[in-house]
């Protein structure tokens, strides 16, 4: 139950951040172009007089760029924290269940085959964690 609750905690994040970060790798590319079209046309834009316009747009494409990598950044550092926070409470529940455990006096409890133990938790916490601070700190993939 708690796994599920995990990875249905875990999915719902990682879905928003790759929105996020789709939306932020599209105003990089955008104020990429717009720089490139600058710097190669410099001379046109000078000789017909669109500084004004050329800044215009650049600062568009730049205020657009600013507020994509901002929501980004801002949820991308918002999960981590929290994913550590769950792998706390998952930390106390198995303490806690292994304690009844020990005192009931269960002798062989196990999960899919492996024993219930927190070295193993923590295995599949840490795996999960490192899958998806990757994910979230890499903007470069789709």
């Amino acid at each position: 139950m708690l796994q599920f609750l995990l990875k249905l905690h875990v999915k719902a994040w990682w879905s928003f951040l790759r929105s996020t970060s789709s939306y932020n790798k599209k105003a990089t590319g955008k104020t990429e172009g717009v720089i490139e079209e600058m710097v190669n046309g410099q001379k046109v834009i000078k000789v017909f007089n669109h500084q004004a316009e050329a800044e215009e747009a650049f600062n568009r494409a730049n205020d657009e760029l600013f507020e994509a990598s901002n929501t980004a950044n801002r949820y991308s550092n918002i999960l981590m924290p929290v994913l550590n926070n769950v792998n706390y409470l998952i930390y106390v529940f198995v303490a806690v269940a292994g304690g009844i455990f020990i005192q009931e006096k269960f002798t062989n409890f196990s999960i899919s085959g492996l024993p219930f133990s927190i070295v193993v938790v923590s295995a599949i916490l840490r795996n999960v964690t490192s899958v998806c601070w990757y994910d979230s700190a890499d903007f470069s993939t789709d």
